[in-house]
């Protein structure tokens, strides 16, 4: 039988088989693209980062497109480990799903330029095989970024880049 190895050490384990029957999240769209970028990445690199749930409870704050992921490759006659997970503190059922937006939440913005600076370093030849990030063409590092043409299915962002949002809390305007 084939296996994933899991590289998260000194954290709580779950067997598979008893966190399969806790309630994943349904926030984020679970897309058949991104599942497959998911399954290469454990099958190549193992299982890197835990699984974080609810204290105390049988509900997985982030973790659903793993769960996914982990589920196809059962089938296709992978060994799944015991998987690491990150246990957090929540008064109730209301606060863990706060935390599910927080956790799902993008504090910052990646650019193009950041994205190539970053990986200069390191071979980026199949990368966007693994890697997603929303706005951003992974295809095209390491190329003339000003010549590439992206995919007919790339998604830009450039209307939401042009709305001003304000936070209804704090008043930062981005």
């Amino acid at each position: 039988m084939k296996k994933i190895i899991t590289k998260v050490v000194g954290l709580k384990h779950i067997p598979w088989e008893i966190l399969q029957g806790y309630e994943f999240n349904d926030l984020k769209e679970v897309d058949s693209r991104d599942v497959s970028k998911l399954k290469r990445a454990i099958i190549e690199q193992g299982f890197c980062f835990p699984i974080e749930i609810w204290a105390g409870h049988q509900y997985v704050i982030d973790g659903r497109g793993r769960d996914e992921a982990l589920t196809q490759l059962e089938q296709e006659g992978y060994e799944i480990p015991p998987l690491p997970v990150i246990e957090i503190e929540a008064p109730d059922r209301e606060t863990a799903k706060r935390l599910v937006l927080m956790r799902s939440s993008q504090h910052g913005r990646f650019t193009q330029s950041q994205l190539e600076a970053f990986v200069a370093d390191i071979p980026v030849d199949d990368l966007d095989t693994v890697v997603s990030i929303p706005g951003l063409d992974i295809g095209v590092l390491g190329s003339d970024v000003e010549d590439a043409v992206p995919p007919d299915d790339f998604e830009t962002f450039d209307d939401d880049i042009k709305t001003k949002h304000r936070c209804p809390s704090c008043g930062y305007e981005w």
